[in-house]
């Protein structure tokens, strides 16, 4: 499932970083880290929950562009009651033209399940 702008992607991934430098964050911070916005370089997203009700995301991180950037990932899940919502953050340094990563967000902060809730994924160049 995927219900926000960043969600999508394009093309195949050039190159694997062996030793990429990523961290995961639980975050409630409602200003969000600065960047540019950049949706291409995520492809093959999906997040979902488990049987136990565990929601989780994967996807492709490439950097597309001409230079070593860093990129910050942001998912969170909500519904179209959920008035706050926490999230995972993971930050990505020094991905080098071409490179990517295979991404993994494990337990993710989820309201109450119901049936309207959604992943939402956004995607910064820093």
């Amino acid at each position: 499932m995927c219900a926000a702008a960043g969600c999508a992607g394009g093309g195949e991934p050039t190159a694997a970083v062996d030793d990429p430098t990523a961290t995961e964050t639980t975050w409630s911070d409602p200003s969000g880290p600065a960047g540019t916005i950049d949706p291409d370089a995520l492809s093959g997203f999906a997040c979902g929950a488990d049987r136990s009700g565990t929601w989780s995301a994967t996807g492709t991180l490439t950097n597309r562009g001409r230079t070593r950037d860093g990129f910050v990932v942001t998912v969170l899940v909500a519904g179209d009651d959920t008035a706050t919502a926490q999230g995972k953050r993971e930050r990505i340094s020094g991905l080098g033209a071409g490179e990517f990563v295979e991404l993994r967000l494990a337990r993710l902060p989820a309201p109450a399940p119901s049936d309207d809730l959604t992943c939402q994924v956004q995607v910064l160049r820093r």
